[in-house]
């Protein structure tokens, strides 16, 4: 069976110490979703700053719906 967990939250909420816990402890597999934004910002040679890589969010969501990056990811 294949369990998969999502941490939402704000900037500097915990997100990434919480999923490296499940990693070291659990085992569990750490995918970002926002690495998909930083993929299509290279792919576009746009910078990674965290203004455009908001903006892209936006533009992917508006385009394809709330659930893009989960699905790209998965």
């Amino acid at each position: 069976m294949l369990l998969k967990i999502g941490i939402t939250g704000t900037n500097c909420a915990g997100k990434d110490t919480f999923a490296n816990y499940l990693v070291g402890k659990k085992g569990f597999v750490h995918i970002s979703l926002s690495d998909i934004l930083r993929e299509q910002a290279r792919e576009r040679h746009f910078e990674l700053s965290r203004e455009y890589l908001r903006r892209l969010g936006n533009e992917l969501r508006q385009n394809e719906g709330t659930g893009v990056l989960a699905k790209k990811r998965c």
